[in-house]
């Protein structure tokens, strides 16, 4: 098996020709292409052998087998494309030791006419250059691209421009290239930790709601550590936990995500998560999860609940609650993230009951926007139904981190289908929308 250097691209309009005879038959005679010097390559045309059949291309015809020249032209680009560090000939007998191939006058080259002849000077590929620079690394002089090599016009190219944060700015113009808020936080809604609880301390941030809420040491239902809490039953207050007034005021959007494994729930009990902008006196039910419809009994789930400025005031009460029927029927809680995301852009006067009627008006609005489907693999539909003054002006995707990955203002509608496909999959994403009337309005949905 002999290995030639060649560092070839193989496009589309590749053609190989050579001659080729053997004298004595062996089991493989070949020409290969490779990117690796490992058994077997890459790419076999099988010319002649009594093992000839692994890695044929039908459109190769077979050797005559007459000891005589014969000459072959074929198509590369029309079987495979890419690039190839090496031309592989072959002549393997380790039977008998007698099979011999013999190559003469291969010719590499770009076809682009498609009359099959070689119109290049086939002894120099890169005049005034080394024609073993194909396909070593170079430099295009663009300090945002990276990957150049030497083509088989002995061009740098290649290159692949370079943005991890995807924030407009390449590598070259940002100081930190895995932050979509650095240089430039105009289209950044960042994303704090405020708490985060494992309960293995206790219930430091939450409070234990009463009898039907315990701390839990049984490792098979903890997500980490050896503590989670289990809620059960339907008890109100007592079947859930819940945090004391925080002032979210100031903040457009806070994230909550945590770990649950439901236990013995029976279908149609669920798990909710509930929000109260007034203290804990009234809660609205932001997210549930349903027994048979959602959530399966001895399943680990990973929630993640955004929570819309519409619902943070200066004594925003988080809640998480089992609504189920008798002591059996259980859900452990455990590792619980609360993050706070933006800053706020709502506007009010200094008194506090016209503050939250106006919340209370944009709650109303909150509930009327739909995504559908959810989970979603390609497409998602938004619908607005919300009047005329409410139309969607601007809409943007975010990662749950509050990375901006989509975003048009091209929007003059309350219904739009968005494609997801370029999202990564299995991931939980935040819908931020823009209304005619202001009004700035988020929801999660999930790529799956």
């Amino acid at each position: 098996w002999k290995a030639l250097p060649i560092n070839y691209n193989v496009t589309t309009n590749t053609v190989i020709s050579f001659d080729f005879k053997s004298v004595n038959k062996g089991e493989i005679h070949e020409l290969s292409f490779d990117k690796n010097l490992n058994v077997a390559p890459d790419y076999r045309i099988v010319l002649y052998g009594t093992q000839g059949v692994l890695g044929n291309f039908p459109s190769v015809p077979a050797y005559t087998g007459n000891g005589q020249w014969q000459s072959y032209t074929i198509q590369l680009g029309q079987l495979f494309t890419g690039f190839y560090e090496y031309l592989v000939l072959t002549a393997d007998d380790d039977a008998s030791g007698t099979g011999d191939s013999y190559f003469r006058n291969i010719l590499l080259f770009e076809d682009e006419n498609g009359n099959l002849i070689c119109e290049h000077n086939p002894t120099d590929l890169c005049p005034n250059l080394d024609d073993d620079l194909i396909g070593t690394a170079c430099d295009d002089g663009d300090d945002c691209t990276v990957g150049e090599y030497y083509d088989t016009d002995c061009g740098c190219s290649g290159g692949v421009y370079t943005d991890a944060d995807d924030d407009g700015y390449c590598v070259a113009e940002d100081s930190d290239d895995n932050d979509a808020c650095v240089p430039d936080n105009s289209n950044c809604i960042a994303c704090n930790d405020l708490d985060y609880t494992d309960f293995e301390d206790g219930y430091i941030f939450w409070n234990d709601g009463g009898r039907d809420a315990r701390l839990n040491n049984f490792g098979d239902f903890n997500n980490t550590g050896s503590a989670s809490v289990r809620l059960r039953d339907n008890s109100g207050v007592e079947s859930s936990i819940y945090t004391d007034p925080i002032d979210l005021s100031d903040y457009n959007t806070t994230l909550v995500s945590f770990s649950f494994v439901p236990n013995s729930m029976e279908n149609g009990e669920d798990l909710l998560f509930e929000v109260s902008s007034n203290g804990g006196n009234t809660f609205s039910t932001i997210e549930s999860w349903i027994s048979g419809v959602s959530m399966t009994n001895g399943t680990r789930y990973e929630a993640a609940v955004s929570i819309p400025e519409t619902l943070l005031s200066s004594e925003t009460v988080f809640r998480i609650r089992c609504d189920a029927s008798t002591n059996a029927d259980q859900v452990y809680v455990d590792d619980i993230y609360i993050e706070t995301c933006g800053l706020s852009t709502f506007e009010s006067d200094d008194d506090s009951s016209e503050f939250l009627l106006t919340r209370e008006s944009e709650v109303e609005i909150q509930s009327e926007i739909k995504i559908f489907p959810n989970p979603a693999a390609h497409r998602i539909n938004v619908s607005l139904d919300a009047g005329d003054n409410n139309q969607i002006t601007s809409i943007k995707i975010l990662t749950v981190q509050g990375k901006v990955v989509m975003q048009s203002t091209q929007v003059s509608s309350s219904n739009m289908t968005l494609d997801i496909t370029t999202l990564n999959s299995n991931s939980s994403y935040l819908l931020f929308i823009e209304t005619r009337d202001g009004y700035p309005l988020i929801e999660r949905f999930i790529k799956i």
